[in-house]
């Protein structure tokens, strides 16, 4: 079995937050670490709901929350949705959605969140989707809107922010 890193490091209150997918054999539904110094990780939790889960786990923090977007196992083509509630230690609502069996990615900007993700076999759009917590704090739900498609750009992607500018990388395997 191997652990792989697969998201985004997200800061709250003095620890560095991420997911770990576990591939081997069997499937697996990944999990969430903690770290203060990047030497010594932290079991945090893994996500109860995501049974098929045998790939990459996106995270990203937003208002005390870990939201994560699951990748399931080849020919699943569902991307699982939640979040992690820090203070709390309780799971969210879960959604899903359409999912060609990439990566997924969470980027935030002018305080919104985003998810990145291929929703089609055989990989040849990203959708980008604005991604909301409706209801109220005793029932609440995910809710998931598509803004743009883009195709034929490939399939594994990233973001980051720099100087006020939000960058994408996007690759169409892990060679290219």
């Amino acid at each position: 079995n191997i652990l792989e890193l697969v998201s985004q490091w997200s800061k709250y209150k003095g620890w560095w937050y991420a997911t770990l997918a576990c591939a081997g054999k069997t499937g697996s539904n990944g999990l969430i670490v903690r770290t203060k110094d990047f030497r010594v990780m932290e079991f945090v939790a893994m996500p109860p709901f995501n049974r098929d889960g045998m790939a990459e786990i996106s995270s990203i923090i937003k208002d005390g929350k870990l939201y994560v977007a699951c990748r399931q196992n080849y020919g699943i083509f569902t991307l699982l949705l939640s979040y992690y509630d820090l203070k709390k230690g309780l799971w969210g609502p879960l959604a899903a959605i359409p999912d060609g069996n990439s990566r997924p990615w969470f980027f935030t900007r002018s305080g919104r969140l985003y998810l990145m993700n291929t929703p089609d076999k055989p990989r040849k759009y990203i959708d980008i989707s604005e991604v909301k917590l409706d209801g109220n704090q005793y029932d609440r739900t995910i809710s998931v809107r598509k803004l743009a498609t883009l195709e034929d750009c490939g399939y594994y992607y990233a973001t980051a922010s720099y100087r006020n500018q939000l960058y994408m990388v996007v690759t169409f395997n892990t060679e290219s």
